[in-house]
């Protein structure tokens, strides 16, 4: 797992490193704030690819009592290192691809030509990165307070990223921010032809 936890800290901090650029370059302040939101994601990411570095520091069955189950690898006097080292692989996946997404997200936010299309390059990528490392990371460390912290940094992220990109989406548009020549449709047309009436 240290092997595939080195790998995403070099995926995330290449993502962080467009980010960082798109931060500076601008250039427009939603575009600030998206970069920052997808900082923040990276930030919560690397925590998750952390914890499944770390694993578990419980010895499993350990209560279940019979054996000397404190012995590092051994449950009940049994070693259990298959399962363990199928759940790592599972685990390494995981997280290597969740980092890859996140990457592919900073990368877009760098690369996309106007503040909606990178908006959706700093959600959708990267919450779907979240998803992964944390479903990674709870293979890993196995203990349901441990779990259940992950599942609701997963939840708080679904909950929040959507409703973040909208509102920012929204005061772009307001603001003036300038959609790409290659948009075709523009949705918010009519709604801000009805909204002032003096066009």
């Amino acid at each position: 797992m240290s092997a595939a936890a080195n790998i995403a800290f070099v995926l995330l901090c290449i993502g962080s490193i467009a980010a960082l650029v798109r931060l500076v370059r601008g250039p427009s302040t939603a575009d600030r704030v998206v970069a920052t939101d997808l900082l923040l994601t990276y930030l919560v990411l690397a925590t998750a690819v952390l914890a499944a570095r770390r694993g578990s520091r419980r010895v499993p069955g350990g209560d279940a009592g019979g054996g000397d189950s404190r012995l590092p690898g051994h449950v009940d006097g049994r070693p259990f290192r298959r399962a363990e080292g199928s759940m790592t692989v599972v685990a390494s996946v995981l997280v290597v691809a969740g980092a890859a997404l996140a990457m592919i997200g900073g990368i877009g936010v760098l690369r996309l030509p106007d503040v909606f299309a990178r908006m959706h390059a700093a959600t959708k990528a990267p919450t779907l990165a979240l998803v992964m490392v944390a479903i990674g990371a709870a293979v890993r460390v196995g203990g349901a307070s441990d779990v259940m912290f992950l599942v609701l940094v997963v939840v708080l992220q679904l909950a929040t990223a959507p409703v973040g990109a909208h509102l920012i989406g929204r005061a772009a548009y307001a603001s003036g921010d300038q959609l790409s020549t290659d948009t075709v449709i523009d949705d918010l047309a009519d709604a801000a032809e009805l909204a002032d009436p003096d066009t």
